[in-house]
């Protein structure tokens, strides 16, 4: 391995899924090093106190290093190793994403959605890199800890790396803070006993030590919206009639660019929404160290009692806790459950009658809500479901869009229904007390309460209310999703037709098991799913507000501002999506592979709060879409209805969408007891 991976991994916090608290600049100089480093390793170049000077011009055929080498190779004049490490520093960003990157192929990194980096199952449950010829190396900071501590000699290349680490002092991170000051003296004594550490290393701690060269560049003004604005815009009118907010943030970046300040009448606070391809990429890598969540959530979370949720976690904590519940929210667990969602899934499908139009949205949300609180919570809060639902659609509404007034939540009706909530939650911890959940399979709840035992204080009591009321509150979104998939495949024959073959193959002979849902056998409905979710993105924007000053697309962004992080935007633009108004499942085809650019499509978020349970949503709405297309003929009623969408608080088909069943193509089986 190279220097410059070794020295990445041991920065790496397992505790964050990001690097140790470094500031950014003292990071780029260290890894700046580590490529000066490994050219020097590999005889390219020679380092001493005063210069840098090149031995040998061949490309060593790793792309960090020769981007590098052919620069050195290049400069007329002689140079200092110091002048290599800043220039070499300016470009350290696209260096560490190669590097990360390649690292994950290699199989040594984990990279999640949401942009977390956290060491392989196989690594950190070994303590082994993966090896390529055979020659086994124990994991970096394993390998540098042992050194510290033991008599022997150092191997040289882990000189390099503890000089690399000490110069911006990360090697506290590595040990308990006594072990650390037990071994500074050594540490001090490695890093003089190499030519190419010390070199490198006092080049390193020469730039650190001074704040980064200024840029000169100009900053942008940022383009003001006023209402007005958009009312004279025609396209902005008509994307705001229809309910369209994805499609209305496309509209803004043509008219005014990628960053635009709102004016919010009678707020004081600045309001701006960020929108396009490279915003999304730089709220999805760079956010983290700007932006967070709390303020936004803290209302809703208050309303039930909470304090610390996954919504409103940043940083260390919000890494924990995903990394905590990424079992019970993955693909696997509902996998596990098949036969439970099929069971529910018809249960609820029996009051689809034919000749009977009804509120498509509705039925979709009963639908979904049946099965989350069967499948998460394990308690059927089938007789509470509507006033459940309008329950949490109010307090959305109200704590957090802040669209209706706080009087809002303290009607008699909304009265009636917190108190029929409590029942359900009631119901809810007397289903989960440990006799009564001997041999069942494991829910969310189960996987919520073990963290809490595991650890109170980190995950109280007070804050358990929130998590089970989430998934409630996520089944909304579920049933938002597949009233609009419903309305989608009801209008469009020709994919309707091959839904129905696939759904009539998977169920024709009784339920399929979960090795049976391959991409080939589900692939329109999986394509059916992706442009649904792009072209009615049931979560269109996120919200966000800025804790640090940050630069954002050449705009300067105060601290205090809040942010409409608008990620669906791109779903409606041209150049990423061409004829974007055009419902077309073949986008999604492998030759074409519109999607697959990071910040273009982003149904469920981006960053490090992007949708924890984005897997089983997928096949959750898969096997709804073919479920449903196996045991029905449906259209939507009227049979010219043009759908709109009703935004708040989440975007979902407006009142006037009905589901017509006009022939039942499939019985159902006898339910089981």
């Amino acid at each position: 391995m190279r220097i410059s991976e070794e020295i990445l991994l041991l920065l790496l916090s397992e505790d964050s899924g990001y690097f140790h608290p470094i500031p950014s600049w003292s990071l780029s100089c260290v890894t700046a090093g580590a490529i000066l480093a490994d050219l020097a390793l590999d005889n390219r170049i020679d380092t001493d106190l005063q210069s840098l000077n090149l031995i040998d011009a061949t490309a060593t055929g790793d792309d960090a290093l020769d981007s590098v080498l052919q620069e050195i190779a290049s400069e007329k004049e002689t140079r200092s190793t110091q002048y290599w490490v800043e220039k070499t520093a300016h470009r350290s960003e696209s260096v560490i994403e190669t590097l990360l990157d390649r690292l994950v192929g290699e199989g040594i990194l984990d990279h999640d959605q949401a942009g977390y980096w956290s060491l392989s199952r196989s690594v950190a449950r070994s303590g082994i890199y993966p090896s390529k010829n055979g020659a086994m190396r124990t994991e970096a900071r394993a390998r540098i800890r042992q050194t510290l501590f033991a008599d022997e000699i150092p191997d040289p290349r882990d000189v390099i790396l503890i000089g690399l680490a000490n110069t911006c002092d990360a090697l506290r991170y590595l040990m308990p803070i006594e072990d650390y000051e037990e071994v500074i003296e050594r540490v001090e004594l490695f890093t003089r006993m190499d030519l190419v550490s010390r070199t490198i290393g006092e080049a390193v701690r020469g730039i650190c030590m001074q704040p980064p060269p200024m840029r000169f560049a100009a900053t942008k003004e940022i383009p003001k919206l006023r209402l007005r604005d958009i009312l004279g815009n025609k396209s902005a009118r008509k994307c705001l009639r229809q309910g369209n907010i994805a499609k209305l943030m496309a509209e803004i970046y043509r008219m005014h660019g990628s960053v635009v300040e709102v004016n919010v009448p009678f707020s004081k606070q600045r309001m701006m929404i960020l929108v396009g391809r490279d915003t999304n990429k730089w709220f999805h890598k760079q956010g983290r160290n700007y932006l967070r969540t709390k303020d936004y959530i803290w209302g809703l979370e208050n309303l039930f009692g909470a304090s610390r949720t996954l919504p409103g976690m940043d940083g260390a904590e919000h890494f924990r806790l995903r990394k905590a519940l990424n079992r019970g929210y993955s693909r696997g667990a509902l996998e596990y459950k098949l036969e439970e969602l099929y069971l529910h899934c018809r249960s609820s499908l029996q009051d689809w009658k034919v000749g009977k139009s009804f509120n498509g949205t509705n039925a979709c949300r009963s639908l979904m809500s049946r099965q989350v609180s069967h499948l998460i919570l394990s308690v059927d809060t089938a007789e509470y479901i509507e006033d459940v639902m309008d329950y949490q659609h109010r307090a959305l509404t109200v704590r957090a869009m802040h669209a209706l007034p706080e009087i809002a939540l303290h009607t008699p009706a909304m009265k009636r229904k917190r108190k029929l909530l409590e029942e359900v939650l009631g119901s809810i911890h007397s289903a989960h007390t440990p006799g009564l959940r001997m041999d069942q399979k494991t829910d969310l709840v189960d996987e919520y309460l073990r963290i809490h035992a595991e650890d109170p204080q980190f995950l109280p009591q007070t804050d358990l209310n929130f998590y089970f009321l989430a998934a409630l509150i996520a089944s909304i979104y579920l049933g938002s999703g597949l009233a609009f998939a419903v309305s989608t495949m009801s209008s469009h024959k020709e994919v309707y037709e091959r839904i129905k073959a696939e759904a009539d193959a998977l169920f024709g002979k009784g339920n399929p098991s979960a090795k049976d849902f391959t991409p080939q056998a589900v692939d329109t409905a999986y394509r059916l799913h992706l442009e649904t979710h792009r072209i009615f993105p049931v979560i269109p924007v996120q919200l966000r507000h800025v804790m640090n000053p940050c630069t954002v697309e050449g705009h300067e962004i105060a601290v205090g501002t809040r942010l409409v992080i608008a990620q669906t935007g791109s779903h409606f633009l041209e150049e990423h999506f061409p004829d974007p108004l055009q419902f077309d499942i073949d986008r999604f085809l492998p030759e074409r592979e519109e999607k697959m650019e990071l910040g273009v499509y982003a149904p469920f978020g981006l960053g490090t709060h992007k949708c924890l349970g984005s897997r089983w949503v997928d096949l959750q709405m898969v096997i709804n879409i073919l479920m449903i297309a196996h045991h029905f003929d449906l259209t939507s009623s009227p049979s010219s209805y043009d759908l709109k969408i009703n935004p708040f608080p989440t975007s979902a088909p407006n009142k006037d969408f009905s589901i017509r069943v006009n022939e039942v193509r499939h019985q159902f089986p006898a339910l089981d007891a």
